[in-house]
């Protein structure tokens, strides 16, 4: 019988490294690392979403057989862009702080407070919860940020680059100064197409082909790659 043991990000962290935690996580914590201790002796074959998460598992188990299964994508369809004025950054935290500070650390509010302060009211910033249907909230959104500091790479940062979504992700260690860099460079690059009798933004397409912008309905404005 083949037994198969999966691993998230959170857990497979917890193996090697103590993160910020609530003391009340703890117990759990050293439970995690007394199982793989056990399931070493008679586990086949790991799963994990992430190929940056192998390590942890290698750490404890150094002959592990580690298969990668990403998590399955929700959004798959690309949804059309909708003209708006202001400039949406997007980030991501639970609805369900389930441990304060892992929570508050792992997806970096830290950096998420320091961006809101340091941009003011020069852009608006939407947090999803996963209780949202996205395809309401995507076709607004100019910007995701995801000050990552564990598991490899996320499903909501691969689902916005179905949907053209520019994104920062970091893989564990967010630098706020290249957070910085890559929104201002957004900030700008939307700045240079603004609808001429709207100052709304007009729709991105594909950015592969000849055509930066499509057609806007207001002022029948184009913008190809080579004016930038």
């Amino acid at each position: 019988m083949k037994l198969i043991a999966y691993y998230s990000g959170s857990d497979a962290r917890w193996l090697v490294n103590m993160q910020p935690t609530d003391l009340k996580k703890i117990p759990y914590i050293l439970f995690t690392r007394i199982r793989q201790w056990l399931l070493k002796w008679i586990v086949s074959e790991y799963e994990v979403p992430d190929k940056y998460l192998t390590g942890f598992i290698l750490h404890t188990h150094k002959k592990a057989k580690i298969v990668i299964k990403p998590s399955v994508l929700k959004y798959t369809i690309k949804v059309p862009k909708k003209q708006h004025s202001g400039f949406n950054i997007m980030y991501y935290y639970p609805l369900n702080e389930y441990n304060r500070k892992y929570c508050q650390w792992v997806y970096g509010k830290d950096i998420i407070d320091r961006l809101k302060k340091h941009y003011g009211n020069k852009v608006i910033w939407i947090k999803v919860d996963g209780t949202y249907d996205l395809n309401y909230v995507f076709p607004v959104i100019d910007f995701y940020v995801r000050p990552n500091r564990h598991d490899g790479d996320g499903r909501l940062g691969r689902e916005c680059k179905i949907q053209d979504i520019p994104i920062y992700w970091s893989q564990c260690n967010p630098n706020f100064n290249d957070i910085v860099r890559h929104i201002d460079s957004e900030i700008h690059l939307k700045s240079m197409f603004k609808c001429l009798y709207t100052d709304i933004t007009c729709i991105k397409i594909d950015q592969g082909s000849g055509t930066l912008f499509d057609k806007c309905e207001d002022c029948e404005y184009y913008k190809d790659e080579n004016t930038r």
